[in-house]
């Protein structure tokens, strides 16, 4: 026996590895984080959209141009009357999201797709849509661009595009990118269908959308100013959300604000910057692998939006996209992917604990749900809340203090 040939066998996976790249674990994973929020009642808003009808969803399209969303509620309001049965749309939208999600990412390549995806949808801004009834347009969104994206090639991947394009205003510049990849894989009709989409839809939001005009007086975006200088202030104002909205898909310190010492905060903002650092750096050499720019442009016009808003629950369209492109930098079989997955879902687990009840008021019923208050009125008691109404009161000072220089 001694004189046979050894024979090696082949390398494997280890089962840890093949289990982190199922789309099976954001799936279970989040199911036993959220279940628990299952439980909560109604938010402020929720009980206008557990009360729509068919009509009352149709008369909200030129106030609000997301005709799905309204649609949604308007299917499932007849058949629910309970803020859990409602909760458990958004349950499942995540959970189906989530999968779908990991799937895109594991056709493209991303290392440990699953546990990648379970660390972005992890991120702390996602108890928004998860917990948060009328949130719902984000779930919606996603769960049809990842669609979109599985079947990029295929008819039915533009039909999914334009479905997400009518879930949520103003998140409809993504398009532009599709609209380049049918063009580009030579499919022009779908193309030029594609580009039309996009003007049609800010046409409709700058004519008809009252939230447009509205966000002119809100934080961070009400200058008295007129003529060159005020537009000058403005853009470079619009600018600051976006970069405001781009950092927090980054690094999530809303979720942690006032819960820990500045020194722990500064010290995870380090993490998450070493994570990404140590992702893009692993994809040096002579050439740039192009396939992960092109998805991180993708997210990054999902992100030009934040000019009207920037709040963090509106961020997780970017995060979804951002985060598995970032990933894709990482060199194959470096073990970098792994390790920076889990450190960043540990990071991102900590954070939704600290918020995890944000939007569990304990009204069970819509007439018990309580009125919405301004930040001043009542105690906030949530990380990202807090960030929210003192981020908000800060920019407030700070217009106007420009209003009064210009005015003097």
């Amino acid at each position: 026996m001694s004189g046979l040939p050894s024979v090696t066998p082949p390398p494997s996976k280890s089962l840890l590895l093949r289990a982190a790249g199922s789309p099976l674990l954001p799936v279970i994973a989040l199911g036993l984080i959220y279940a628990w929020s299952l439980t909560f009642g109604y938010l402020w808003d929720d009980i206008f959209e557990v009360r729509r009808d068919f009509p009352d969803s149709l008369s909200r399209l030129q106030e609000h141009f997301r005709p799905l969303y309204y649609l949604s509620f308007a299917l499932t309001n007849p058949l629910f009357d309970s803020a859990f049965e409602h909760r458990l749309v958004n349950y499942v939208l995540l959970l189906a999201t989530a999968g779908i999600g990991a799937l895109w990412a594991a056709r493209l390549g991303v290392p440990v797709a699953g546990l990648v995806i379970l660390a972005t949808f992890l991120h702390p801004t996602f108890v928004y849509p998860a917990t948060w009834i009328s949130q719902r347009n984000d779930l919606l969104l996603l769960l049809l661009l990842f669609l979109a994206l599985l079947h990029l090639r295929e008819v039915r991947g533009f039909w999914y595009l334009l479905l997400s394009d009518l879930s949520k205003s103003p998140f409809v510049l993504h398009t532009l990118w599709f609209a380049g990849r049918f063009w580009l894989d030579g499919h022009r009709v779908r193309a030029l269908m594609a580009f039309a989409i996009v003007p049609l839809l800010i046409a409709h939001m700058l004519l008809f959308w009252q939230g447009v005009s509205e966000t002119a007086s809100s934080p961070m975006g009400g200058f008295e100013r007129e003529g060159i200088v005020g537009l000058a202030v403005m853009l470079l104002v619009r600018g600051a959300k976006v970069a405001e909205g781009v950092f927090l898909a980054l690094a999530p310190i809303a979720a942690f604000y006032e819960a820990v010492p500045h020194a722990m905060l500064a010290l995870i903002v380090a993490v998450y910057a070493g994570a990404w650092g140590a992702l893009l750096w692993s994809a040096r050499g002579s050439q740039w692998p192009m396939r992960p720019v092109t998805y991180v442009v993708l997210a990054l016009l999902n992100a030009l939006p934040f000019a009207i808003n920037s709040d963090p629950r509106v961020i997780g369209p970017v995060i979804a996209l951002l985060w598995p492109a970032l990933f894709m930098f990482a060199r194959k079989g470096s073990g970098l992917a792994p390790t920076a997955a889990v450190v960043l879902l540990a990071l991102n687990l900590w954070g939704t604990m600290l918020n995890y009840g944000i939007s569990d008021t304990g009204a069970y019923r819509p007439d018990e749900a309580p009125d919405y208050v301004l930040c001043a009125e009542r105690e906030v008691q949530y990380p990202m809340e807090r960030w929210r109404c003192e981020r908000n009161a800060f920019a407030h000072q700070i217009i106007q203090g420009v209003n009064r220089t210009f005015q003097h």
